[in-house]
């Protein structure tokens, strides 16, 4: 009897684990092999403690289909746990395409409205640049009174062509505050302050040009503008009679804002062919033997070409 109580405690635990699996085989047959009755993983576990043959075949069903059922359900957690940074990352991706998307609409928006405002820029100056070609016209033929009718109208023209360019330039910065990154607005907006120093040049507006010129060096990120704006023009120099000896100074502005003749140099005789000169006002004084001494200004502006014919009198 001794034996037979130990060999009976050491097996209870495996006849407890039969028993259940035997009944919840059972319960699960009844229940028309409902999920539902399947075992979980850790009743699972406790199947080690029968042996093989102990294992009746519909309890070996049972076992096989609560084995497969853990396994699908451990698959789907783990398909969740992959899914969930899947669509945390989706959704973030989501939202940052939408914020993209909305800042592109509104600094599409800042560039049309600031093209439409250098568009009707462009007119007026284009409009002034005519008016002003008449205004002359006038004060060549006598006539002051039309010259200074026109002239006041070229005024008002060119402070209008000026507020217009201003008004882009302001869409534009518009634009580049809200995307500092938009190549299209910081070159349409480096493009407007060239135009207006273009206009304060004309309209001889010195501190203007200054302020303009300072703004302009922040947004031409390339240098293309400031090359423009001192692009060199050329000169072309002939005399009658030729062999001319040919001196070139160049007017400079002072601390005192006067412009005293500076860098006076030897260009030699002429004909002079393509000589580069940077943007400015000249003096040329020409003398030959037996010729009047002759003293030629010159203005040279930005990327032009001028020729000159100079008679020197007996």
């Amino acid at each position: 009897w001794g034996t037979l109580r130990q060999w009976l405690e050491e097996h209870a635990e495996s006849r407890a684990v039969r028993q259940r699996l035997e009944s919840s085989a059972a319960e699960w047959r009844r229940l028309g092999r409902a999920r539902e009755a399947l075992w979980g993983s850790r009743q699972l576990a406790e199947v080690a403690l029968l042996e093989s043959d102990a294992i009746g075949p519909r309890e070996r069903e049972f076992i096989a289909a609560s084995r497969g059922h853990a396994q699908r359900r451990q698959r789907i957690g783990t398909a969740a746990l992959v899914a969930v940074p899947l669509v945390i990352a989706m959704a973030y991706g989501t939202a940052r395409y939408m914020a993209r998307r909305d800042l592109e609409m509104r600094v599409t928006q800042f560039i049309d409205k600031g093209l439409l405002d250098f568009a009707a820029a462009e007119r007026k100056d284009a409009e002034n640049v005519q008016l002003q070609a008449r205004a002359f016209a006038a004060f060549d033929k006598q006539d002051a009174t039309e010259g200074e009718n026109l002239w006041n109208r070229v005024l008002t023209l060119s402070m209008d062509a000026d507020r217009a360019y201003s008004r882009a330039g302001q869409r534009f910065e518009a634009a580049l505050a809200a995307d500092h990154s938009n190549v299209r607005a910081r070159s349409l907006l480096a493009d407007t302050l060239y135009r207006r120093a273009i206009i304060a040049e004309r309209d001889h507006h010195p501190q203007q040009i200054e302020d303009l010129l300072q703004r302009l060096a922040v947004y031409d990120v390339t240098g293309e503008h400031r090359s423009r704006w001192t692009a060199p023009g050329t000169l072309q120099l002939m005399t009658s009679p030729t062999g001319a000896h040919v001196l070139i100074g160049r007017y400079e502005k002072d601390a005192q804002q006067r412009r005293p003749l500076t860098n006076v140099r030897d260009l030699g005789t002429t004909p002079i062919s393509e000589l580069s000169l940077e943007p400015g006002s000249y003096l040329l004084t020409l003398s030959a033997p037996g010729r009047v001494e002759v003293r030629y200004p010159v203005v040279i502006e930005r990327a032009s070409s001028e020729k000159i014919e100079i008679f020197l009198p007996a």
